[in-house]
């Protein structure tokens, strides 16, 4: 097997394996897909988005969690997505719970019967894919016009190859194609692209990086970037779970918030989904700003690839002439 196709079967397996690792727990129900129908968990969860939530043992849920339970009050088919604020145990662990949006807590505890799982991640507004495509007009759109074109692709495949003369002409294309040299990477441009995005994402980011870090009590911290930002505020000492939240908000340009305690706080412009930015935040005040720059740079740099990928233009070879011109001397 030759190298090249060795390095394309591996490359098939490693992108076919990465979806596996999300689609099997979905089958076998150890990881749900949940859809947002309401604003009680904003801005951290969005209407129209979809939380991944995977199973848990109700021992391991710790306070500042955000768990997926079925309604306490026994209305079927509603699943509730919620922050513990509370722990508690009688004859099993009652969960006390709270909307990040909502003023006031939940009236009712969760005893861990009812606990479906723990909010891993969130998919912005993917919640809308199921319902757009009910409609007529999209789905002839995403299913009925590409299987069309799929077919007519094969009826016309099969007209030239059933015609000598329409074959003829195939062949000698795609030897004609083989000839043809393979697409040129510049990568001057690249680079020169590269540092173009990374300087315009990293002015947007810059502001927030530059305000992230340790902050004493009574500090004022200021967002002075241009776009929105969002914070995750991380007390000093405290004990830090990928989902639990101390802290997090949203500051408008020139906005600012005063810190009463010891901690760490980062922040990024709101380019990203808040709960993405509040994880990677409680893990690094600089990742939020670091991750923004690395994902909106890669994003410009593929949707711009006939800048630094393209195909040469054929050289034309010259004519010899059949006739050879003989010297007299």
């Amino acid at each position: 097997m030759k190298k090249g196709n060795t390095i394309w079967i591996l490359a098939v397996v490693f992108c076919l394996l990465i979806p596996l690792q999300f689609v099997v727990p979905i089958i076998n129900g150890s990881t749900q897909l949940l859809i947002v129908l309401s604003g009680s968990m904003h801005p951290i969860m969005l209407v129209g988005d979809m939380v991944v939530i995977n199973q848990e043992d109700p021992e391991k849920i710790v306070v500042g969690d955000i768990i997926a339970y079925r309604d306490p009050g026994g209305a079927p088919d509603v699943l509730i997505t919620h922050r513990v604020i509370g722990i508690s145990r009688e004859d099993e662990l009652l969960f006390k719970t709270k909307g990040d949006a909502n003023e006031d807590e939940d009236g009712y505890v969760v005893p861990a019967s009812k606990l479906v799982g723990r909010a891993v991640s969130v998919i912005p507004f993917a919640g809308y894919l199921p319902e757009t495509t009910k409609k007529p007009g999209v789905f002839i759109l995403m299913v009925m016009i590409p299987a069309l074109l799929i077919i007519i692709d094969e009826i016309m495949k099969i007209n030239k190859y059933n015609n000598p003369m329409l074959a003829r002409k195939e062949e000698k294309a795609q030897r004609k194609q083989k000839r043809v040299p393979a697409r040129n990477l510049r990568t001057a441009r690249l680079l020169g692209l590269v540092m173009a995005c990374v300087l315009c994402f990293g002015w947007l980011a810059l502001p927030g990086m530059l305000a992230s870090g340790s902050v004493q009590p009574d500090q004022t911290i200021q967002n002075k970037g241009v776009l929105p930002g969002v914070y995750t505020i991380r007390p000093v000492g405290a004990q830090y779970h990928s989902i639990t939240t101390p802290s997090y908000g949203i500051l408008p340009p020139s906005g600012e918030i005063t810190i009463n305690e010891p901690a760490s706080i980062s922040m990024s412009p709101y380019v990203l989904p808040v709960f993405w930015i509040n994880i990677m935040g409680g893990r690094h005040p600089y990742l939020p700003g670091i991750v923004t720059i690395v994902i909106y740079t890669g994003l410009l740099s593929l949707g711009l690839i006939p800048l630094w990928y393209q195909k040469p233009a054929m050289r034309k070879r010259k004519k010899r002439s059949k006739h050879r011109f003989l010297s007299i001397s």
